[in-house]
């Protein structure tokens, strides 16, 4: 479970010295390869967060490391409560993967550069977050997206 309340907690779970704090948005078939990366580093602390019940809960389940913390939590900017403990997580992590639909990167992106958070998506880049490119530069805040392989480097580690 989760929800709001869930994602404030899990803010206040701090990384080791010289650890980072990462987000990673979406717990589909994708995500596992992209989990099990960054979270191999035991000083680091991977938040997983799935609007799917017991989505994120499995992949980290599937990789019995300590420093993963699932939440299931609707964080679309249409639900008040879950968007805004969101945008307060994405502004304390180091660095944001999103996994959502490509539909769902814009206003992700906007949240992050708000936060200062660095964003990677899988996802071609849209006009939308071409759109947010000068804000993000003036911000200092990279918004990396796919970089033109296909299938997508997310398909085929899903496929391993």
């Amino acid at each position: 479970g989760g929800g709001a309340a869930a994602l404030a907690a899990s803010a206040a779970a701090a990384p080791a010295p010289g650890g980072s704090r990462i987000v990673v948005l979406g717990a589909g078939l994708c995500a596992l390869p992209a989990i099990e990366l960054l979270s191999r580093r035991s000083a680091d602390v991977v938040t997983v967060i799935s609007a799917v019940e017991g989505e994120a809960s499995r992949a980290c389940a599937a990789l019995g490391r300590p420093n993963l913390q699932p939440l299931t939590v609707d964080a679309r900017p249409t639900n008040a409560s879950g968007w805004g403990a969101l945008c307060g997580l994405l502004g304390q992590a180091d660095a944001c993967l999103s996994l959502l639909p490509a539909t769902m990167h814009a206003p992700v992106a906007e949240a992050c550069i708000e936060g200062g958070t660095p964003l990677v998506t899988a996802s071609y880049v849209s006009e939308e977050l071409l759109a947010l490119h000068e804000r993000a530069v003036a911000a200092g805040v990279p918004l990396l997206g796919e970089m033109g392989l296909d299938p997508g480097l997310d398909h085929m580690s899903a496929a391993e």
